[in-house]
């Protein structure tokens, strides 16, 4: 009888520190604790990039994001999510930006349909069995460039620099920018008196998919910056009146990214990107893509989407056209 007792007793009392879940549940959700500062993976890109051959002197610290794993318990039944396939979501690392993403697609899918794991735990899993795979940030994305099933809808996203992993055109992307066109209307709006937009950029896969808007009166000046002419863009960027600066490995740098801004500010520019962190920095107003309606717009595109149909080169890499202005100005919004 006493050892009955003994036994309830250290059962209860183990149960205070662990929590038992259901054995057959897949998905997490995800508790966001630090919002305000979500931003900053975008150094955290720019580290693993620079990992893979791109290496500078300087490096960035971090604030490291704190999330606690929640299980989701509850199950959508709209009629909409029958006969959806299995979807393994691969995330190279945990933080406020892409569980936000995770958080917006599974608003909108079946969660019983869909995995989720690290990205090394990836070889504990049979990948190929899963017709959908999702590669989140570019660790994940770099993983899948080599081991991936050809037969599978492979999709990225926010990826700093997909056309340096070699991804650009290999799978399906779905852009941490959102839609420069859309985003040029709205420049034209905050300051009609535009004419020209500067895009600063090192890589510039991004500026492929741009074109004079004619319509607007706006015309685009690529400004490419590198080793050899970072110091030698100021004539450039004075015949612009709004200068964009894209980040990718080489603006993010901490060198370059003072003195695009440091030729900008010196000549009155006017100075916009798509990361909130930038604003620290000097930039004027920022474009942010809102990271949980990408991640519906990704499950709505599975949800149309034919495994057995072939997509159009010109259709592998998707923007979106919901983001969020953020300024520290006193524009009209």
């Amino acid at each position: 009888m006493y050892k009955r007792i003994l036994l309830l007793v250290l059962f209860l009392w183990f149960s205070l520190f662990v929590k038992i879940y259901p054995q057959n549940t897949q998905v997490q959700n995800f508790e966001i604790n630090n919002l305000n500062n979500q931003e900053n993976y975008i150094f955290d890109e720019y580290r693993f990039l620079s990992l893979l051959g791109l290496n500078y002197d300087k490096d960035y610290g971090n604030n490291e994001f704190k999330v606690n794993p929640l299980i989701l318990l509850s199950v959508n039944k709209d009629s909409s999510y029958i006969n959806l396939e299995p979807v393994l979501i691969i995330k190279g690392k945990s933080n406020d930006v892409v569980n936000l993403f995770i958080q917006g697609f599974l608003s909108k899918y079946d969660v019983n349909k869909v995995t989720i794991i690290d990205v090394n735990q990836v070889r504990d899993y049979d990948i190929d069995k899963f017709p959908i795979v999702i590669a989140l940030t570019s660790e994940a994305a770099n993983f899948i460039k080599n081991n991936y099933n050809p037969k599978a809808l492979n999709i990225y996203s926010l990826v700093l620099s997909p056309e340096y992993l070699g991804i650009e055109n290999k799978f399906i992307g779905f852009s941490i920018y959102p839609d420069f066109n859309k985003i040029a209307m709205e420049i034209k709006k905050i300051l009609p008196a535009t004419k020209n937009i500067g895009l600063i950029y090192s890589i510039g896969g991004y500026t492929n998919y741009q074109k004079e808007i004619k319509q607007l009166n706006l015309s685009f000046i690529p400004i490419n910056v590198n080793n050899y002419n970072i110091n030698k863009i100021e004539e450039q960027i004075k015949k612009c009146d709004v200068v964009f600066i894209l980040p990718d490995i080489f603006t993010l740098e901490e060198e370059n990214l003072f003195k695009i801004i440091y030729y900008a500010k010196k000549n009155n520019k006017t100075i916009v990107s798509t990361h909130n962190v930038l604003l620290n920095y000097g930039v004027d107003i920022v474009f942010s893509v809102d990271y949980k309606e990408l991640g519906i717009e990704v499950s709505n595109f599975i949800k149309n989407y034919s495994l057995n149909k072939k997509v159009s080169v010109k259709n592998y890499m998707f923007f979106t056209d919901k983001f969020i202005i953020f300024t520290n100005k006193n524009y009209k919004l």
